[in-house]
């Protein structure tokens, strides 16, 4: 259930009304228990052999803070899986006050989705998001309470897409020619937000993500 209600009632007269709830497009999972309601999430460095998923994942537990990485497909990791939620536009949350005026100029028309930790099926309520961000825009990834801030949201940079693969810009950029983007290029290490390396298709390969669906082998 969305926490907006708790930040402004005036968001129930807004595109964003039920923000947090909203159904996830069917699609499937890395592990076969979460079947057609989850999605696995992989960057164009690995491929589908590694997938964003929760670090010390364990059953159905979650908790804020839990630090994001990348680590091998499997379909007995309940740490992979997410249910990818629809939420609006750039320009939808610059209206209701939840993004910044220099993201709606830059982005107004990309879409914006939450990725919500769902292992085997089971909705957490925390999403794929944002730690403290310093003063350079840098920042941790890990899961926070979904449709509470910014710090959960994602938005789909169209302009830069490479065929089915896109980077994604966190909410909380303040960069607008070179936005902080989700990165996972290195193995073994925690996921962080950097600047985009470039456009024009130079762009880092493990900026670039996508979605893989049906429970993996």
């Amino acid at each position: 259930m969305t926490h907006w209600q708790k930040i402004s009632a005036a968001l129930a007269a807004t595109a964003l009304a039920g923000w947090a709830g909203l159904t996830a497009p069917a699609s499937n999972a890395a592990t076969t228990v979460c079947g057609s309601n989850c999605a696995a999430l992989y960057n164009l460095d690995y491929g589908t052999t590694d997938l964003l998923a929760v670090a010390g994942a364990s059953g159905t537990s979650a908790s804020p803070g839990q630090l994001i990485w990348m680590t091998q497909a499997t379909n007995t990791n309940p740490g992979e899986d997410w249910v990818l939620n629809p939420e609006g536009t750039v320009a939808d949350f610059y209206y209701a006050g939840i993004l910044s005026s220099g993201l709606n100029t830059h982005y107004g028309s990309d879409e914006v989705y939450e990725y919500q930790y769902a292992p085997n099926g089971t909705a957490t309520g925390y999403c794929l998001g944002v730690a403290v961000t310093n003063a350079s825009g840098y920042s941790s990834v890990a899961l926070e309470p979904c449709g509470v801030n910014n710090k959960t949201l994602w938005i789909f940079d169209v302009a830069d897409q490479y065929h089915r693969d896109i980077p994604l810009i966190t909410g909380t950029d303040t960069n607008f020619s070179y936005p902080y983007v989700l990165t996972g290029d290195t193995l073994g290490t925690f996921l962080h937000t950097k600047q985009i390396t470039g456009g024009n298709g130079i762009i880092d390969t493990g900026q670039y993500w996508a979605t893989i669906y049906g429970p993996l082998p």
